[in-house]
């Protein structure tokens, strides 16, 4: 999609999300017809078709994080102090 259709997308489905809520916030009228459109619903729906408009999308060279084993880290604490009660941290088995 290109930017320009991208941005009207979301503009026009995030005010149609924003009349709909508003339709569907109204205090019922028990004297008057019931209302048949359901407009929470497509308040939803709008704002669900809006919001991923605007997310960027991912470039093509980025990495995403793999699910593998965690690294140990070396390393001292030297120097490290707790406060205000947190744990103090304790590296290659220092004491």
């Amino acid at each position: 999609m290109s930017l320009t259709f991208t941005v009207i997308l979301a503009a026009v489905s995030l005010l149609a999300a924003g009349v709909c809520g508003w339709l569907g916030a109204r205090p019922a009228k028990p004297l008057s017809p019931p209302r048949l459109a359901p407009w929470r619903l497509l308040m939803l729906v709008c704002f669900a078709v809006g919001v991923p408009a605007q997310a960027a999308p991912a470039a093509s060279g980025t990495r995403t994080a793999s699910l593998s084993k965690p690294q140990a880290v070396g390393g001292s604490a030297v120097g490290w102090t707790a406060s205000g009660g947190s744990p103090i941290v304790v590296a290659n088995g220092e004491t």
